[in-house]
Order: structure tokens, then C-alpha cells, then sequence
């Protein structure tokens, strides 16, 4: 793990944009104001560029019209590969005082297949009210490489490693409802298995889908930083906002399992624990324990989930509810949300775990970073933001 903020003088941010393969020259980049780059979970990446554009001398070319594909590289003294968009959208910015503006958005290639739906005149399931494509019982990842080869994806990186991973999940009968385009229905899938799905540019300009475990995914980053808060000229950690998840007394919960033979159980109830943890029996008392692993018991609150450990002797929807309410019971203080900002850091991404250090025993730990943007401002300079999750 690196500590981050410690290089040895000042090196000023920088970065690099490319329309269609050409590297944009002097006249061109002077009008760049600002380019964000935003990479999350179960969402479409996207691209924004403001530009100032004084006698039009930016609209009028076809640079930055839809279509064109656009490439972004951002760092210090090296730069690195951050991601790549199509140009679906050119909104012009006249304001009543000032100069005029171009704001440019582009997104990855699952923007297109967020828009792609199943043809509803081919016959798939009952009496073809559904779908497009019927699998039968098949892995989940053998649907996936379906679609896969219907956008002309590619399912291998560089080193010809597989991106899209054998899920060993099967239902009796797999088909694609028609109103559900395939971004949803292959994402839905990775979140039935607790998977990650998501469509990525690389440098060598293709586009690859990646359907892969958590597991796979933390093999993918290669450094885990500690961004620290209130560390003087040391602080990488700018701002955080943690909050508690499990709020006030009653809180809506869904608790799922699935028995080795298959049989998942789901028991939705509302949990009003009145002996939480977090319920102070003395003013000094300190807040203790921690957020156990992964097992099989899945845990989901508002738009969070997560799983919890110690699932044995677990059979009946009367025993997970006893179990979850136990288990909630000792960790309610520790199902946490946050968002904030540390400096400018290129290999910063979605689905990373980083630790964020200086805030107290509550918010000290492990967090997943769900979403990460890129900001490189001419104001600003090269800042992070980010939103996170506990996992410790």
C-alpha cells in the first residue's frame, strides 16, 4: 500500500485529448477550460469537455460534432490512459455577459446498448409477448458473451485474458424480456450474482465488456493508496462525508440467501432493533468492532447491499430474519456511505479499494470506491472526487 501526495517537487498536472486518433495542437487546446472524466458502478462512463468558443471558432469545426470518438490521458510527468467516449451530445453556452461556450459529452460503447432493446417482432419465450433471444439453461456468462458478440466487442484483454468470467449461475430458463435493453439485462444478471458489469475503452482504441466477480476486479488494481485528511502539507484526503446508512430507528431491509441446493430464500422486513450498538450506555464509551467478509447472506438496504458472514445452520426465512437482525444489531454503526475529494491521481478508478485514514476510529478504514471522476480544471488544477462505500 503507497501513501499518495509524496513526490519529490512540484510537477504540474497535464492532459491529453485525441479526436479520432489526431492529438489536438495548441490551437484547439488554449480553449479548453475544463475535461471530467467519470468511471462508477452499474452506470455508463462518460466524458465532459467545456470549451470557451469566441466567434465560433471551436463549433464550426467538426472536431467535437457526435460521433467522434474521443481519448483522454491525464497525469503529471507520465501520463496515463484514463478512458475514451463517443460524442453523443453538443450543447452551445451563450449567456447573456461573457463568452460563448461549448459543452462536449461522450460515453463508452454501453451507452448504445443501454439504448439497444430486443427486436419485438422475433418469437422467443410463451407466445412471444417476450424477448428477443432465449437461452435456455445456460451459464449467465454464456448470455453475456452472446450479446458481447452482437455489439463486435471484445471479450479478452491485450494478454488475451478472458474479461468476461463463468458466472456457474443457471436459471431453467434464460431469455431477455423485450423491454429491457441489453446494458440492463447484462448488468442484471452481474447483480443477481454479485458480479460487475461494465463496457470499458482501452488504449488501443477497442471497446471490451467485462463481466467479472469482485474477486477478478481487486486482481485489476495494481497499487491500494492511503489518502489522509488533516495531514498539513501531507493531506491527500481533501474533503469526506461519510454517513450512516442504517438511520433513525426503523429501516426498511431485504435479506437474501441461497442454500446449497439452490434454493434462494428472500425475507423483506422492517428491522427496529431497539439494543443497538450504537446506543451509548456511558458518555466515554468507545465505538468497537468490525465489518466481517464476504459469505452468503446478502444484505441490501436502501441502494446499498452487502454480504454478510457466518450463514450456518441458516434454512427458513423465521431463521435469516433472526440472523440479519442479530447481525445488524452488532454492525449498525458501521454501514457507511461517503463522498469526497483527494488530489489529482491518474490510476484512480471505479470498483477500487483504497484506505482513507485521519478521520477518527468511525470513519478510519477500508472504503470501495464506487464512483471516481477525473476533474482537470484551468482554475483548479487536476482534483478527484469520489463516492465510496465501508467495507471494513
Amino acid at each position: 500500500m503507497g501513501e499518495y501526495g509524496d513526490r519529490d517537487g512540484f510537477i504540474a498536472p497535464r492532459f491529453e485529448l485525441r479526436v479520432q486518433g489526431m492529438a489536438l495542437t495548441s490551437d484547439v487546446t488554449q480553449f479548453i477550460q475544463s475535461v471530467e472524466y467519470e468511471s462508477a458502478e452499474s452506470m455508463v462512463e462518460v466524458m465532459e469537455i467545456n470549451l470557451a468558443n469566441p466567434d465560433f471558432v471551436i463549433s464550426e469545426r467538426k472536431l467535437f460534432l457526435p460521433g467522434n470518438k474521443v481519448a483522454l490521458w491525464g497525469g503529471y510527468d507520465t501520463l496515463a490512459f484514463l478512458g475514451q467516449g463517443v460524442i453523443t451530445k453538443v450543447k452551445g453556452v451563450f449567456p447573456e455577459e461573457g463568452m460563448p461556450g461549448l459543452k462536449v459529452t461522450a460515453y463508452t460503447y454501453d451507452h448504445f446498448m443501454n439504448q439497444k432493446k430486443p427486436d419485438p417482432d422475433k418469437k422467443g419465450a410463451q407466445d412471444g409477448q417476450r424477448a428477443q433471444q432465449v437461452w435456455g439453461r445456460v451459464d449467465y456468462a454464456d448470455a453475456v458473451r452472446d450479446i458481447c458478440k452482437r455489439h463486435k466487442l471484445e471479450s479478452t484483454d491485450p494478454d488475451g485474458n478472458e474479461t468476461i468470467e463463468t458466472s456457474k449461475k443457471k436459471d431453467s430458463y434464460l431469455f431477455q424480456e423485450k423491454d429491457v435493453t441489453d446494458f440492463d439485462f447484462c448488468n442484471g444478471l452481474a447483480n443477481l450474482v454479485g458480479w460487475y458489469f461494465w463496457v470499458d475503452g482501452w488504449e488501443d482504441g477497442k471497446w471490451r465488456m467485462h463481466f467479472q466477480s469482485p474477486s477478478a476486479v481487486q486482481k485489476l488494481q495494481k497499487k491500494k493508496y492511503t489518502f489522509r485528511y488533516n495531514a498539513g502539507d501531507f493531506s491527500t484526503l481533501m474533503n469526506f462525508e461519510p454517513e450512516m446508512l442504517v438511520d433513525e430507528f426503523y429501516t426498511k431491509v431485504t435479506a437474501e440467501v441461497t442454500l446449497p441446493s439452490g434454493k434462494v430464500i428472500q425475507e423483506p422486513f422492517i428491522y427496529a432493533d431497539h439494543d443497538w450498538s450504537t446506543i451509548a450506555k456511558t458518555q466515554d464509551e468507545k465505538v468497537e468492532g468490525a465489518l466481517g467478509t464476504a459469505s452468503q447472506i446478502k444484505v441490501f438496504l436502501k441502494d446499498y447491499s452487502i454480504e454478510v458472514p457466518n450463514t450456518a445452520g441458516v434454512k427458513t426465512a423465521a431463521q435469516l430474519k433472526s440472523f440479519v437482525e442479530t447481525w445488524l444489531a452488532r454492525h449498525q454503526n458501521e454501514f457507511m456511505l461517503g463522498s469526497g475529494q483527494v488530489v489529482g491521481l491518474e490510476t484512480l478508478k471505479a470498483r477500487q479499494i483504497h484506505a482513507l485514514k485521519g478521520m477518527g476510529t468511525v470513519f478510519d478504514g477500508d472504503w470501495l470506491f464506487s464512483k471516481v471522476r477525473h476533474v482537470f480544471d484551468s482554475g483548479s488544477g487536476y482534483t478527484c472526487s469520489f463516492s465510496a462505500r465501508r467495507i471494513d
